[in-house]
């Protein structure tokens, strides 16, 4: 139960539905003054989902008495208070939803698979995860599995599958890949439901009850993974998700051990080398203020310029920002360091707006350019750089179309 706050796994699946809506708009609001909202008018929108994230949550000044309101689908049927503090987004904690849904929406078979998760039911994901394998899909594949376990884990009411039924049901029928993927997805919604159990206080406000029973579901998804690691070997996909097992339970040599395991089958694999970095920072294993930043910068000037697994590198940014808020201390000393803005934009321009193929095909590439958006604004509003660079963002062709809605209002 080390660190504060329930810190959540942490890594690729940050970007939660509610802290991402919130943030843009927001974030939008304090830049330019103005909202942004769906083609809807607002009277025919349903506000934002505010109250699970009320306890973890950097707060972000924004014009009094102001009023936001955006359609998303994870969020209908809640509302939002119209105080002069709103979130940036989340610090701590993990959340059910934590991939977009405005994301999901655009991919066919994450809707799918997202919709039947809702029923408890693995069947659509069972049938094609297949096809996601090699270096250009093992991120892909993890994120699908990802997927299905927040789904599943949304629903209070719906029972979790038979996972032993599952995994033999493929092994009999020689299908030991779509075992170790449906292994995936216990070993995640094990994580969530870790979280869940542990609850997002401090540590010390967490109970030995809550805590036995964080430290067993996180043993059940370790063993979960493994298993999955057994049944298919190429796959790095288990590997990458023990490092949330790594940042609750195991500790930081596991961790690494697991890390080597990952990129021995897929050298730059987003999940893994976010969540270890994550897992860098001081309030985790890290053994000094900054490590994770350094380990960040080192696997930022090692890959391909125009790699997008440099997004390590913002999150990196945004974690440590997010983080000062917690810790009360002065998270403009951060942001105002010079080589954060140049590496921002270097990272920014290379991989994306100066490079005519930008990596926007996939779920996990649409997810990485929110994530530099969303950094992106936050520096704007803290004018760390300067405003035009909107209007570079707004021309990158094939961008998700929530950001493209947000960046081409502000541009």
């Amino acid at each position: 139960t080390r660190g504060r706050g329930g810190g959540g796994s942490g890594g690729d699946d940050d970007f939660d539905p509610v802290a991402a809506a919130v943030a843009f708009a927001f974030a939008a609001a304090v830049v330019c003054g103005r909202l942004i909202v769906d083609s809807r008018s607002v009277s025919q929108q349903r506000p934002v989902r505010f109250t699970r994230i009320r306890n973890n949550v950097e707060m972000v000044a924004v014009p009094e008495a102001t009023v936001v309101q955006i359609a998303t689908g994870a969020a209908d049927g809640a509302s939002i208070p119209t105080a002069r503090a709103v979130p940036l987004g989340r610090a701590t904690g993990r959340q059910p939803n934590a991939t977009g849904m405005d994301l999901i929406a655009q991919d066919p078979f994450a809707k799918q698979i997202y919709e039947q998760g809702q029923e408890g039911k693995l069947d659509s994901y069972c049938e094609g995860i297949e096809e996601y394998r090699g270096d250009s899909m093992w991120d892909l594949r993890a994120k699908y599995a990802t997927i299905v376990a927040e789904s599943l884990i949304s629903c209070a009411t719906i029972a979790p599958p038979d996972w032993e039924a599952l995994v033999a049901c493929h092994r009999a029928g020689s299908q030991d890949c779509v075992a170790a993927a449906v292994r995936l997805v216990e070993g995640e919604y094990m994580v969530n439901r870790a979280w869940q159990e542990r609850g997002s206080g401090f540590s010390h406000t967490v109970s030995e009850s809550m805590a036995q029973a964080f430290k067993q579901c996180l043993c059940q998804a370790r063993d979960a993974f493994l298993d999955a690691s057994a049944l298919d070997p190429q796959d790095p996909s288990p590997y990458a998700c023990l490092q949330k097992v790594a940042l609750g339970l195991s500790g930081r040599t596991a961790g690494e051990g697991w890390l080597r395991e990952c990129e021995s089958r897929h050298q730059y694999n987003y999940k893994a080398l976010t969540t270890h970095q994550y897992m860098l920072m001081a309030k985790w294993h890290g053994t000094r203020p900054r490590e994770s930043l350094d380990y960040a910068r080192k696997l930022t000037t090692q890959c391909p310029a125009d790699h997008p697994i440099r997004i390590v590198m913002i999150k990196a940014f945004y974690y440590q920002a997010l983080d000062a808020a917690w810790t009360k201390s002065d998270r403009m000393k951060l942001i105002r360091e010079p080589w954060v803005k140049t590496t921002t934009l270097d990272i920014f321009r290379k991989v994306y707006a100066d490079n005519p193929e930008p990596p926007l095909d996939t779920l996990v590439e649409k997810e990485q350019f929110q994530m530099l958006i969303r950094w992106l604004l936050f520096l704007v509003e803290n004018r760390v750089i300067a405003r035009e660079v909107l209007t570079e963002a707004a021309a990158v062709p094939a961008q998700p179309r929530g950001s493209q809605q947000v960046v081409g209002e502000l541009a």
